[in-house]
């Protein structure tokens, strides 16, 4: 079993592991932006080193979403605003797509792997320091 460090914050999402007698690092922006498959075909994006995840509903791709930093960049290709997942300490309510976003964020951060038995460190949010 290893031990898993995790911080799910408004600006970034970080985990961190041991790896032997090394601490793994890895985070990303929380953010991202959605685009349309009929906009971008996932087959335009798969063999880039473009970080997004696919969303789909009732087994139907539905959306495309560039996350992180890539989002940044792409929101000025396709004039779309820059999203966040969280607000306030919490997932965001303004997109529907907050929750499969982050969820896609977290397993491209730690993995998908179920058998793998972690134990799960997280930092709990402090109150918000922009809404007093």
């Amino acid at each position: 079993m290893s031990v898993l460090g995790w911080d799910y914050g408004t600006g970034n999402l970080v985990a961190a592991r041991y790896k032997g007698e090394n601490i793994e690092i890895s985070s990303i922006r929380n953010n991202y932006i959605l685009i349309s498959p009929e906009d971008l075909m996932i087959s335009e994006v798969s063999n880039t080193n473009l970080d997004y995840i696919e969303i789909y509903e009732n087994d139907k791709l539905k959306n495309i979403a560039i996350i992180g930093r890539d989002a940044f960049i792409f929101s000025n290709v396709f004039g779309k605003k820059v999203l966040r997942t969280m607000k306030s300490g919490v997932v965001s309510n303004d997109d529907m797509a907050s929750l499969d976003v982050i969820t896609g964020i977290c397993k491209k951060l730690v993995g998908d792997d179920e058998q793998e038995k972690d134990l799960c460190v997280f930092s709990m949010p402090a109150e918000c320091a922009d809404n007093p």
